[in-house]
């Protein structure tokens, strides 16, 4: 049986709801660290996103997703993401004992955004 439309190297459809730009996330287009499991709307380990209501893949990414204009995130925000239990629990999963240092990475590369509100 052939599958018509996009498919995953073994073979798989991708959900014809999911953009045109969810590709792999080693991909030269995709910034590095972006990956559907990173995502706010990533349910179930990032096998599922609610924004598409599609199955997704983690070694994915999803080019489509922008952040909400109307509120600018705080530096609160970012604190409060980097020491919540669920940030910790898929860093820990993702990097073993690593997992702080990956954390304080992406937190970095957060506050060194211009558009965050400092308040």
């Amino acid at each position: 049986m052939v599958v018509k439309g996009r498919v995953y190297p073994d073979g798989e459809k991708i959900p014809d709801v999911l953009p045109p730009k969810y590709m792999p996330a080693n991909s030269k287009e995709v910034p590095q660290g972006q990956n559907c499991s990173n995502c706010e709307y990533g349910k179930n380990e990032g096998q599922y996103c609610e924004l598409f209501d599609a199955k997704v893949r983690p070694t994915y990414w999803c080019a489509k997703w922008e952040p909400n204009d109307d509120r600018k995130i705080t530096m609160e925000d970012i604190e409060k993401w980097a020491g919540s239990d669920e940030t910790i629990h898929k860093y820990r999963e993702r990097y073993g004992d690593n997992y702080k240092s990956k954390i304080d990475e992406v937190k970095g590369k957060m506050l060194s955004f211009k558009d965050y509100a400092k308040k």
